[in-house]
């Protein structure tokens, strides 16, 4: 998958979306004009990646360019599951 590719499904995700033409509004992505919660943001970007690197924290660590036990303390944090046969 390339990058504008990424960007267009990790907006998708996380409730930020082209506007109806599909472009970038703006030089940057639209925001939904009801707002969002940041916190809320970021669980569903690093459950988004875990998913995308099918669990494997060191994998998604790279990919969000975190240190692992950044992504650690988050992923505990928000309570998020670290799959099948793991400690939350």
């Amino acid at each position: 998958m390339d990058l504008e590719s990424t960007v267009r499904v990790m907006a998708r995700v996380l409730f930020i979306d082209d506007d109806a033409e599909g472009r970038k509004v703006d030089g940057w992505l639209s925001l939904p004009p009801q707002g969002f919660s940041l916190i809320e943001l970021e669980k569903r970007v690093i459950e988004h990646v875990l998913a995308l690197t099918d669990g494997n924290i060191s994998q998604a660590a790279r990919y969000l360019c975190v240190p692992r036990h950044i992504l650690v303390y988050r992923i505990d944090k928000h309570g998020i599951s670290r799959g099948p046969g793991r400690s939350k």
